[in-house]
C-alpha cells in the first residue's frame, strides 16, 4: 500500500465499468477512465472516473470539473476502513451527494483488487434533503425558544453547554433544594414545567433520587450543580419572576 500509485486504481475501475456494460478507455482527454454505455435507442451515456490516492478537496474540484463533459462522474480512491467510519467522511458523503458525484473505493487487501460503490452518481434528492433539514431546523428553533437564558459563549469548552433541558433540570433542583422531597405535582405547581416528570424519571444528570412513587429529593450531585451554575440559575429565577 505504501508504494501504491494512481495507475493501480485504473484496471479495477475499468473492470467495474465493463461489468456495468460499458465500453472503456483510459486517459481520454483529461478523464482518467471513461466508460461509454450504448443504449438500445442509440443514446450514449458517459461515465467518468477520476483516480486519486486520497480523498481531498482537489479531487472533489476535479470531479465537479469533469461534470462539464460527462453524464456521470465518480471519484475512485483506495479503500480505507478507518476513513469510512469517521464523522468527517459522513459530512463529505453528504457534500458529494449534493454535487451528484459518485465515490468508488478499490480494495487491495483481497487476492484480486475489487471496487465498491460507496456513493452512486445520481441526481441529489433535494426534496428529501429539505424534509430532513426542516426537521432539524424545527428542532433547533424549538431549542432556541425553550431556553430561558443565553448562558453560553461560542466555542465553549470549560463547562457543559447550557441547553433548555439543563435549565429545566436546574430549576427543578432549585425547587427541591429547600425541601426534604416533593411530588411531581408540587413541582409543576412551582412552575417546573410539563417535562418535570420525564426529567426526574430519566435523571440524565444523576441529580435526583426517587424516594417513593411520584416523590423525589435532590442528591449531592444536584446541590453541586446548583453551585456550578449559580449564575445561570440567577438568570432563570430572574426570568421566572418577571
Amino acid at each position: 500500500m505504501d508504494n501504491l500509485t494512481e495507475s493501480a486504481l485504473s484496471r479495477p475501475c475499468k473492470e467495474w465499468l465493463i461489468q456495468k456494460g460499458c465500453d472503456v478507455s483510459a486517459e481520454v482527454k483529461d478523464v482518467d477512465v471513461l466508460g461509454i454505455y450504448n443504449g438500445e435507442d442509440g443514446t450514449q451515456i458517459t461515465i467518468a472516473v477520476e483516480l486519486k490516492l486520497r480523498l481531498n478537496l482537489e479531487l472533489i474540484l476535479q470531479a465537479v470539473e469533469r461534470q462539464r463533459v460527462s453524464d456521470y462522474v465518480y471519484m475512485a480512491i483506495p479503500h480505507d476502513y478507518k476513513l469510512l467510519k469517521t464523522s468527517r467522511f459522513k459530512r463529505i458523503t453528504h457534500l458529494l451527494r449534493r454535487l451528484n458525484v459518485g465515490l468508488l473505493t478499490v480494495n487491495f487487501k483481497s487476492t484480486a483488487p475489487y471496487v465498491s460503490e460507496i456513493i452512486e452518481a445520481k441526481d441529489f434528492d433535494f426534496q428529501k434533503s429539505q424534509r430532513q433539514a426542516n426537521r432539524k431546523k424545527e428542532a433547533i428553533i424549538s431549542e432556541f425558544n425553550s431556553r430561558k437564558t443565553d448562558s453560553n459563549d461560542g466555542g465553549i469548552t470549560q463547562r457543559k453547554i447550557m441547553t433548555a433541558y439543563r435549565e429545566q433540570a436546574l430549576y427543578i433542583a432549585h425547587c427541591l433544594k429547600e425541601e426534604t422531597c416533593l411530588s411531581i405535582k408540587a413541582l409543576k405547581e412551582k412552575g417546573c414545567g410539563a417535562k418535570t416528570s420525564s426529567i426526574l424519571q430519566a435523571n440524565y444528570y444523576n441529580w435526583f433520587e426517587r424516594v417513593s412513587k411520584g416523590q423525589y429529593k435532590l442528591k449531592q450531585e444536584g446541590v453541586q450543580a446548583l453551585s456550578t451554575y449559580e449564575d445561570v440559575l440567577a438568570k432563570i429565577l430572574e426570568e421566572a419572576a418577571e
